[in-house]
């Protein structure tokens, strides 16, 4: 008996008995809208469900037996009721909207329940806050920069800057979600930006306008000079390398070739050599001239042998 009852009181407070009530701060633009949902409530067991201002200020109610919903007269055209999922659209959001919404089920035992609680906070849209610098020292070391960021003449923070950082020197008003100011800088610009949990707006000035000396020290000694330099001398000295290469394979090949074209040479000139030597002994095996001259030779030794028999005789026979 009593496992049922415990069933039974599960199944009638799920929202009670889980935590359903929920604290919920919301920030929206002034002049958009906003829905605020409700989680578990497909879960929930109720005879009545109420969208609450401020807690005493009803804006529209729900019947869960017939499944009708009536909107507050004052809010009709403001608000939106969606009885599928009991949210809630506000529109065309201002100031006097700021405040605490909440949604509450009046349960089977008439016992009115909170499910959950939204604070509405309605900002401005921030504009471009004004931008001044009212101290300036500059050498090509360092610079000095005074900068005032201000919404007005009444809200304003100063700021002393140089060329890496920015520290905050007054603040002459109180820093809140509804209105956050701050100045830095990345280096090559100053920025003041104001800002909410719904919009932001800056202003900003180059170093180089407040600070011309180190912005020519900047420019003469900039770290990306030295990456531009060491580059193209790395392209250049790959460049050279390449044509060495080119150069040494034409010569490689021009000597190749002069070389066969050399053998090729010695070799002719050769058998031309050859065939001459061979020419010319055959010539001179087979000349007419060759025969008959040593046949003359051969007859005038015959010719000066009878010559000396027939002088010998005569000087016998004398």
């Amino acid at each position: 008996m009593a496992i049922r009852l415990y069933i039974f009181l599960l199944l009638s407070y799920p929202l009670k008995n889980t935590g359903a009530e929920e604290n919920i701060d919301l920030y929206r633009l002034e002049g958009k809208s906003v829905c605020l949902d409700v989680k578990g409530h497909d879960q929930s067991a109720f005879r009545k469900f109420t969208w609450y201002f401020n807690k005493t200020n009803l804006i529209v109610e729900y019947t869960n037996s017939n499944g009708m919903f009536e909107v507050i007269p004052k809010y009709e055209g403001k608000v939106e009721f969606h009885k599928t999922n009991f949210s809630l659209v506000i529109s065309n959001l201002h100031v006097t909207d700021n405040g605490i919404y909440t949604a509450q089920i009046n349960d089977l035992n008439g016992q009115n329940i909170d499910i959950i609680t939204y604070k509405l906070i309605i900002q401005e849209k921030t504009y471009k806050p004004q931008f001044n610098v009212s101290y300036n020292f500059s050498t090509s070391d360092t610079c000095n920069v005074s900068v005032t960021c201000s919404k007005d003449q009444a809200t304003s923070v100063t700021f002393i800057c140089n060329i890496s950082q920015c520290s905050e020197d007054t603040v002459s008003y109180t820093r809140s979600p509804a209105l956050l100011m701050d100045v830095y800088t990345d280096g090559s610009s100053i920025v003041c930006n104001m800002s909410n949990q719904v919009s932001w707006s800056n202003s900003t000035v180059e170093v180089k306008d407040v600070c011309p000396l180190t912005e020519t020290r900047e420019k003469k000694y900039a770290p990306g000079d030295n990456i531009v330099v060491l580059s193209v001398l790395i392209i250049v000295i790959v460049i050279i390398i390449i044509i060495i290469i080119i150069i040494i394979c034409k010569n490689h090949h021009h000597h190749c070739h002069h070389h066969q074209q050399q053998r090729g040479t010695v070799q002719e000139n050769d058998i031309n050599t050859l065939y001459a030597s061979v020419e010319n002994t055959s010539q001179r095996t087979t000349s007419p001239n060759s025969v008959q001259t040593e046949y003359a030779y051969v007859g005038a030794k015959q010719r000066k042998h009878q010559t000396d028999a027939t002088i010998y005789a005569t000087i016998q026979a004398t």
